[in-house]
This record gives C-alpha cells, sequence and structure tokens, in this order.
C-alpha cells in the first residue's frame, strides 16, 4: 500500500508537549539550609512590569519564569532578573537569559544555585 500526499501551500506543523515547564533557582546559605525569602519577582530587562508566581515549591527553590509567559516571549530571547526580598532588603538579584521557542520557555544562560547570605 502506497500513500502519496502533496499540499500547495504546506507548512511545518509544531506539535508541542503537554509539559508545563519552569526555569527556577535554588538558594540556600551555604550549610545547605534553604533561603526563605519575603518577597520574589522577575523583571523582564527594558520592563518595570514585575512578573510575579506562586512559590510552590520547597527547599529553597523558586520560580524565575514558566510557561505561562510563553505567549510574551515566544521565537524571542530577553534578558530577566529574579530578585529575592528578605527583611526589605534585596538578597538576590541574578540576571537570566531566557528563550522562547514554538513551546516552552527554556534558561540560555543563568544560575541553578545562588548563595545567600
Amino acid at each position: 500500500m502506497a500513500l502519496i500526499s502533496s499540499c500547495d501551500k504546506c507548512e511545518d506543523e509544531i506539535v508541542c508537549t503537554q509539559e508545563f515547564r519552569s526555569i527556577t533557582i535554588r538558594l540556600d546559605n551555604g550549610t545547605q539550609m534553604p533561603v526563605t525569602l519575603d518577597e520574589v519577582y522577575t523583571l523582564r530587562q527594558g520592563s518595570t512590569q514585575k512578573i510575579i508566581f506562586t512559590q510552590p515549591f520547597t527547599n529553597g527553590q523558586y520560580i524565575v519564569l514558566d510557561d505561562s509567559y510563553h505567549s510574551s516571549l515566544k521565537n524571542q530571547e530577553a534578558d530577566f532578573r529574579f530578585i529575592g526580598v528578605k527583611s526589605n532588603q534585596v538578597v538576590v538579584d541574578q540576571t537570566f537569559k531566557i528563550r522562547g521557542d514554538d513551546c516552552h520557555v527554556y534558561k540560555v544562560s543563568g544560575p541553578d544555585n545562588v548563595l545567600v547570605p
């Protein structure tokens, strides 16, 4: 059995997985103890908009960006800053380069772990 197919205007079809991806950062105090922050948010460079996520993780792990932001980053790359505040002081200020493809966001550069005094 042979199957022949053609089209006048074929376009590549993108098939995305159903997984929901998150870019995270793990914070510890140097003794492998997780750091709990009072406030965390992400800023897209060149913007003053605070991107705030519900933080479901434990053990000092925080979301920097996830697929809920994908539509604003699709097929683009941008710099983001993850800001962590404790006792009204910024204790974490880390830069990430993040890209969105056709389906998900992913980290191009940025730390996985950060030591917080």
